[in-house]
């Protein structure tokens, strides 16, 4: 897959099948955008691209934290694990926010894009002043020899799948519902980094990582969970929080691997959340915190190491 983060250094040559948005999770909703535009560069001999942006433009106008479902890392993987030829995640700059709708699709998704086939969702706006629709792109298309795909959203018990809809979901900790609106379970990805080892003292000997600001956590709690280590895949549990029975120092994400216990400090581990178990809890001895472990694992603690 080729990755560019610069719309002028774009380059393209060859005519491509087209996709825009923000792709947050890559939901189900993504996906049938996604799998329409396999089968237009298929059956057309186009390669498959897909434009987005680096920061959410909602997020940029508005100054305000946004946390995503995805992080930009975790998002341009999972496009190339899905066939992407391009991947374009562009500044969202004040230029790019300046553009005319009309200067968009002639200079980006026409002039450096070579788009021949386009396909969005019914909601995907574009250029200055969120002017730009599906309609201007049928309409323009039909100028300037692209067709357009406009397809609309999928739905789950009622309500349209979203981007925001799902991290209602997240952060209300529904995790079953998540995973079934994504379409694959909720991740969390990054580097095993050193702890207290108070864990392995108490027979509980865990992973740590500390997601990127940017990532979207569920609430503090304790989560069914599978963990992705060094070409293994295992049961696990997984607490997200600030340990308060220990020192509540910092967020984080720590994870014990039942039948695993390999030295792993700076390998890189993939968390798949299942299932919200319980809050988080503040308990008045580690004795009173060993007993809640042994009850969350199933009793299945290592012996303590001295």
């Amino acid at each position: 897959m080729r990755y560019i983060n610069d719309v002028t250094a774009i380059n393209q040559t060859k005519p491509t099948a087209l996709t825009l948005g923000k792709f947050d999770g890559i939901h189900k909703g993504h996906r049938k955008l996604l799998a329409l535009l396999d089968d237009l560069a298929r059956e057309r001999g186009l390669e498959k691209a897909v434009f987005t942006f680096n920061i959410s433009p909602q997020a940029r106008i508005s100054h305000k934290k946004y946390r995503t479902l995805l992080t930009n890392e975790e998002r341009k993987n999972m496009l190339e694990e899905m066939g992407t030829d391009i991947l374009v995640e562009c500044r969202f700059n004040d230029a790019m926010r300046n553009m005319e709708a009309e200067d968009f699709v002639r200079d980006i998704i026409v002039g450096a894009m070579k788009a021949k086939a386009v396909a969005a969702g019914t909601d995907f706006r574009f250029g200055k002043d969120r002017r730009g629709n599906g309609r201007m792109l049928q309409e323009m298309g039909k100028e300037l020899g692209f067709e357009t795909f406009i397809l609309e959203k999928e739905s789950f018990e009622g309500h349209e799948i979203s981007s925001t809809y799902i991290r209602e979901k997240l952060e209300a900790g529904e995790m079953q519902t998540v995973n079934r609106l994504l379409t694959y379970d909720f991740f969390v990805t990054g580097p095993v980094l050193h702890g207290a080892a108070l864990g392995r003292k108490l027979g509980f000997p865990t992973i740590n990582q500390i997601p990127p600001d940017e990532k979207l956590l569920p609430p503090k709690g304790v989560y069914k969970s599978i963990t992705e280590i060094d070409g293994g895949r295992y049961e696990s549990i997984t607490n997200i929080g600030t340990k308060p029975t220990v020192d509540g120092s910092y967020m984080g994400v720590e994870t014990y691997i039942f039948d695993f216990d390999e030295n792993v400090y700076g390998h890189f581990a993939k968390v798949y959340l299942l299932e919200h178990t319980r809050p988080e809890m503040k308990f008045s001895s580690l004795e009173e915190l060993k007993g809640q472990l042994r009850s969350d694992t199933g009793d299945r603690l290592k012996e303590p190491v001295e």
